[in-house]
């Protein structure tokens, strides 16, 4: 079946094609919901969800409770199971952290933002299994990505 086909049937079955809000992709809005509320409790002003540009996309922008810090933040989910193993977090490899750099410095420019001081974060969300109960493990790693 060729690619095309393939998407076809996809959209028609209610599966959603790689990139859309598939079961990764609801994993993924669920973690970002709950790093958000964590990020808010914190202090912090949620600015931006899911920017979406050609180079990629920034999951959270928010400002840091200094007032003047623009923070970009990177979320990593799972499901915690009885052997949870290695946290999400880790998965943000070499290839992702010069992506989200890039991202978040051109991202700066058009905003206006480039003389405030930027930081990229990582947030870790380990959720319970199923849909209702428990409350999600979330780390903040501030200043996770450097460059």
């Amino acid at each position: 079946m060729g690619l095309i086909a393939t998407l076809v049937r996809r959209l028609h079955d209610g599966r959603t094609p790689a990139g859309g809000r598939g079961e990764d992709g609801v994993l993924g809005a669920r973690g970002e919901r709950a790093a958000e509320r964590m990020l808010r409790r914190a202090g912090y002003a949620i600015l931006r969800r899911n920017l979406r540009t050609r180079a990629g996309e920034i999951d959270i922008i928010a400002r840091d409770p200094d007032g003047r810090t623009i923070v970009f933040v990177e979320v990593k989910t799972r499901i915690i199971v009885d052997s949870p193993g290695l946290p999400p977090e880790v998965r943000v490899g070499a290839g992702k952290r010069a992506r989200l750099l890039r991202l978040a410095r051109s991202t700066a420019r058009r905003a206006g933002w480039a003389r405030l001081p930027l930081r990229i974060d990582i947030v870790g969300v380990d959720l319970p299994p199923g849909t209702r109960g428990g409350e999600p493990v979330i780390r903040h790693h501030r200043g996770a990505v450097t460059g």
